[in-house]
């Protein structure tokens, strides 16, 4: 049992964030009733009427789904699906609407959304006046990009249908404004956290159903105490697990905090979990702080390494020992190399022959596996499944080839946006896997293309079809508040690479197909997540995580991509309306 799970946390959860009543999720078009009665076990709900985009490769569509007990229990032709119809079976018209499998975000910071929405982080961003691209507030050596606070709901993106729709061209052209002097600096957040636990849950619970809404049904938090530490942890895990809630969270640790809490991968549930450790190996491109190995136009320098490599490398392996995913954000190549050979660094370092029995976290102080704090909800124990730390396999001894674990613990890299041709098969050759902040392409494209690389560079930036070619297993994400989460212009901006400033198409020669561009919203992020085995496709034996549009986008045109509307998800088979 997870800690988190045993008896007395919703009396840990109060005294951690005062009494802290989390708030309710659900829309009002969905009644609490009819919400519990899609998990009982023996409730059978069809649905038919409507293209089922499976993303599985063994049957693509069908005509009509099965669910029972939250999972799917049949995908194919009408006739097909009959046999699993019971009496007192829900029927669910589709009306010609297509059903995919929710989205996956693989890469969100989602209580620093939250804030950023509700216009209390002082910060500027990828959003920012476009007049001054590097004015920021960051420098070289600035790990993370800025952010800019979302000043309403984000146009163009994959919307419920209650939101009325704009061409992207014809939006965002009033870019939001910096925020109000009243917001908070980000080294009082902590603060708020303590002082207003209840304010900063209303607004948690309000950006999950902002993120189930924009047909998103698992997210990955990559910086889980980055913004407040263990407080924002509790309340992640809070909310996620309330009845509920609408999306799945998963999410990596900062150091810090992992290293303070005692804390081990793995052991929380299909709700709520933490599985990785992230670092920052550069900044941002938009912020001329991605490490390049060609200096950006006009003198702007070539960026900066956060870490020395032998440190970075040390740092990495003791959490890769230890069982932990890696999640590491690099922009530019000159970083990507840098994180690149620290990961074949694990690969050739052949077998772990540290002893099981003593192997400790990379705090100290106690055994990987074992919680050592009372105040908080360790995620703990989860190692046995994987074969790491903790897992004697009866010898007492590791024996476990570094680059056997690196298949099992898919390891990764962030942004991978400035990298060539050689980095990106050593990428694929190694086992992990790449996320894409895609819709960059779009805000940020002309100035990456006229301002900050050059043409040739920017046209390979975000070079997913590249991906594709040498078998690299990669994604698309937000980096959301960096820019709003919105899987279907993502969807637009893979397959077309249109530009919001221009008519120009930021190299074509790196345009998906649908198909491929589908895949890195669901199939691709789930496996990143650790959860390739429960969501991101649709077939027997998986979560029934799905997401309905307006339209099947197979009938849609590339560049009309992001006019698809989101009128539901279902989650573990309790459906949400948000038509």
């Amino acid at each position: 049992m997870c800690a988190a799970c045993c008896p007395g946390v919703a009396a840990l959860t109060r005294g951690a964030l005062g009494n802290l009543t989390i708030p309710a999720f659900a829309p009002a078009t969905v009644s609490c009733d009819e919400a519990d009665g899609m998990e009982q076990a023996g409730r059978m709900v069809i649905l038919r009427g409507g293209p089922i985009i499976t993303l599985d490769d063994d049957n693509p569509v069908g005509e009509a789904l099965a669910i029972r007990g939250g999972a799917i229990v049949g995908v194919g032709t009408l006739t097909e699906i009959k046999r699993h119809y019971t009496q007192g079976a829900e029927i669910v018209d589709l009306e010609g609407r297509a059903v995919l499998p929710g989205f996956v975000e693989p890469h969100v910071h989602v209580l620093e959304s939250a804030l950023a929405k509700a216009g209390m982080l002082v910060e500027t961003g990828m959003l920012a006046d476009s007049g001054r691209l590097a004015e920021t507030g960051t420098d070289q050596g600035d790990t993370r990009s800025a952010r800019v606070p979302e000043s309403a709901s984000a146009e163009g993106a994959c919307h419920p249908a209650s939101v009325k729709r704009v061409s992207p061209e014809s939006v965002e052209g009033e870019r939001p404004p910096a925020p109000a002097a009243a917001g908070i600096a980000r080294e009082a957040i902590g603060e708020l956290f303590e002082r207003e636990p209840e304010r900063v849950a209303e607004i948690g619970a309000r950006m999950l159903r902002e993120l189930a809404m924009r047909g998103c049904t698992t997210v990955y938090d990559t910086g889980i105490g980055l913004l407040a530490g263990a407080a924002e942890h509790r309340l992640l895990h809070a909310l996620a697990r309330a009845p509920d809630a609408p999306v799945r969270v998963r999410g990596a640790f900062v150091p810090e905090l992992a290293a303070a809490l005692g804390a081990t991968p793995g052991g929380g549930d299909e709700r709520y979990d933490v599985v990785g450790i992230s670092y920052w190996a550069d900044g941002s491109i938009q912020d001329f702080a991605a490490a390049l190995g060609e200096p950006y136009l006009n003198d702007r320098g070539s960026g900066a390494l956060t870490h020395e490599g032998e440190e970075l490398c040390a740092a990495m392996r003791r959490w890769h020992d230890a069982g932990w995913q890696l999640v590491v954000h690099a922009d530019g190549d000159r970083a990507t190399e840098q994180v690149l050979r620290c990961y074949e660094a694990l690969a050739d370092s052949g077998m772990l022959a540290e002893s099981v029995a003593t192997e400790r976290s990379p705090g100290g102080g106690g055994q990987v596996g074992v919680s050592r704090r009372s105040d908080v909800p360790v995620v703990a124990g989860g190692l046995e499944r994987l074969g790491g730390p903790g897992h004697t396999g009866g010898s007492g001894r590791a024996g476990v080839e570094v680059a056997d674990r690196m298949a099992r613990l898919p390891h990764r890299i962030e942004h991978f946006a400035v990298v060539h041709d050689e980095q990106i098969a050593r990428a694929a050759a190694l086992g992990i896997s790449v996320s894409h902040t895609i819709n960059q392409i779009y805000y940020l494209g002309q100035r990456l293309r006229d301002e900050v690389l050059g043409r040739e560079r920017a046209a390979q930036v975000h070079s997913l079809r590249r991906d594709f070619d040498h078998g690299l297993l990669s994604s698309c994400h937000s980096d959301s508040p960096a820019a709003p989460v919105d899987p279907c212009l993502a969807l637009r901006t893979a397959t077309t690479r249109l530009m919001r400033d221009s008519d120009d198409v930021l190299g074509p020669f790196q345009q998906l197909k649908l198909e491929e561009a589908l895949r890195t919203l669901t199939v691709h992020p789930a496996q990143q997540v650790l959860l390739g085995d429960r969501v991101g496709a649709l077939r027997p034996g998986m979560l029934a995580d799905l997401v309905v549009l307006d339209r099947d986008p197979r009938a849609v045109a590339p560049e009309r991509l992001h006019e698809l509307r989101v009128l539901e998800t279902w989650l573990g088979g309790r459906r949400q309306r948000w038509g």
